[in-house]
């Protein structure tokens, strides 16, 4: 994962590589919902991904840059 994301955010981004959804990631990690779009938002601005991104759309982009990060330690 990347440096410019907290232990929260990293583990929020796996959930969402994942395919879970912002109530699953919220009942686990027992946040708000509200809390969990605040931390997403932060990880889309790392990510530099567009607000106009539809939610699936992003988490399927996040996945792509994550497993070509993860390929560069392969």
């Amino acid at each position: 994962m990347t440096a410019a994301l907290n232990e929260t955010q990293n583990t929020i981004l796996a959930m969402v590589v994942e395919g879970k959804t912002n109530a699953q990631i919220a009942e686990k990690l027992h946040y708000s919902i509200r809390n969990i779009k605040y931390h997403l938002e932060k990880i889309y601005k790392v990510y530099r991904i567009p607000d106009k991104v539809p939610q699936n759309r992003r988490a399927l982009l996040i996945k792509e840059v994550t497993k070509q990060e993860l390929a560069k330690y392969m």
